[in-house]
């Protein structure tokens, strides 16, 4: 279990500096995500990493603004 704990505490560390390649590492070249709505399949290239960026963005926007 302590491999999938430091894997998630990585993660978390990854998704709030805004390096987009390396929080993209933490994913598989296609994955699924899923929500009460809706199971997408996505690959993770470019497209992904902009969005990423994106995401990123945002957050430190809504944030940061508070």
């Amino acid at each position: 279990m302590k491999n999938v704990a430091s894997f998630f505490e990585q993660y978390s560390i990854a998704s709030t500096e805004g390096d987009a390649k390396r929080l993209s590492s933490f994913y598989a070249q296609h994955f699924v995500s899923a929500t009460t709505d809706e199971t997408l399949a996505f690959a993770n290239n470019d497209a992904f990493l902009d969005w990423l960026k994106q995401v990123h963005e945002f957050n430190h926007k809504t944030v940061c603004s508070k």
